[in-house]
């Protein structure tokens, strides 16, 4: 849950119960983490989460190399008190959502870049310098891809599959969830920008 105001802007990580017949959420609103956000950018905060069997790893939304020289993710407990900071990889863009993480200690999250987003302050693309633009990604200043991750003993950290690139319109779609599907693929889904769209991901680049 994000937070914030004039001075603080942070996010809530809070405990809760999903009915068995999945009619209601309740949250226990006494039960919580604070996590403070490293900068004071109206509207990014933690944004993506991952369940580990050490606990839940929370992600800020900017890991740009402008903003955050060091980025790194929270390691929450289960019971809601944060015990580590974990390093992570300088990303450019915006980091959206994640996916649960597999047998082998890996995860996607989604990388979403809109031009106007000038208060990012991106840099130049290390994952496009070393894997390369697909042909809509050539043409358009927007970013839409899965980016795979994986989590180690000295923190999380790129693997080497290349991103998987969406095929571009000229319409930016602000992805903002995603769910693995085993081997077959990923669906995604945006908010309300450009309108509320669910699609399907193979696993294989698109672009």
């Amino acid at each position: 849950m994000e937070v914030g105001g004039p001075s603080y802007i942070g996010a809530y990580l809070l405990a809760g119960e999903i009915a068995p017949d999945l009619s209601s959420v309740t949250l226990a609103t006494d039960r919580y983490a604070q996590i403070d956000s490293p900068t004071l950018i109206r509207n990014l905060s933690e944004e993506a989460i991952v369940a580990t069997p050490r606990g839940i790893l929370t992600f800020y939304e900017a890991n740009g190399r402008a903003l955050r020289p060091t980025p790194a993710a929270h390691l929450i407990t289960p019971t809601l008190a944060e015990s580590a900071l974990s390093p992570f990889p300088s990303l450019e863009y915006r980091v959206t959502d994640a996916t649960e993480l597999d047998a082998a200690g890996r995860f996607w999250v989604i990388n979403y870049f809109f031009p106007g987003d000038v208060h990012l302050r991106p840099e130049a693309d290390p994952l496009a310098n070393q894997f390369g633009k697909g042909p809509t990604h050539a043409s358009y200043q927007h970013v839409e891809r899965l980016v795979e991750m994986e989590i180690t003993e000295s923190g999380i950290v790129f693997t080497e599959r290349a991103p998987i690139q969406f095929a571009l319109s000229l319409e930016p779609r602000n992805w903002e969830g995603v769910v693995r599907l085993d081997d077959e693929g990923f669906l995604i889904v945006t908010d309300s920008f450009p309108q509320t769209m669910l699609a399907f991901v193979t696993g294989h680049t698109l672009d």
